[in-house]
């Protein structure tokens, strides 16, 4: 239970970092960083869904996509992002 709790708040933590980034406007790609937080949002909501609720391939899928895009996105964001009065 402890441990759920924890990266619970650990996601929220890394949700609200990732909006906090966005709304600042520092940066040119901040809808880059944006996508990639909810893809990492939604890869965890299927996968608890997947997991006690309804499993099924499909949500495996999906999961897979939307786990591997959100790395891509985030990893897009910190190789080609640069400040706006930079």
């Amino acid at each position: 239970m402890l441990i759920t709790l924890l990266c619970a708040f650990l996601l929220v933590v890394l949700v609200s970092t990732i909006a906090i980034i966005y709304l600042s406007n520092t940066y040119k790609n901040g809808p880059i960083i944006l996508t990639s937080g909810m893809l990492l949002f939604f890869q965890i909501a299927l996968s608890t869904i997947n997991q006690y609720l309804y499993p099924h391939r499909l949500f495996s899928v999906l999961i897979l996509l939307t786990h591997f895009m959100s790395l891509y996105f985030l990893a897009k964001f910190i190789v080609e992002t640069k400040p706006i009065n930079g």
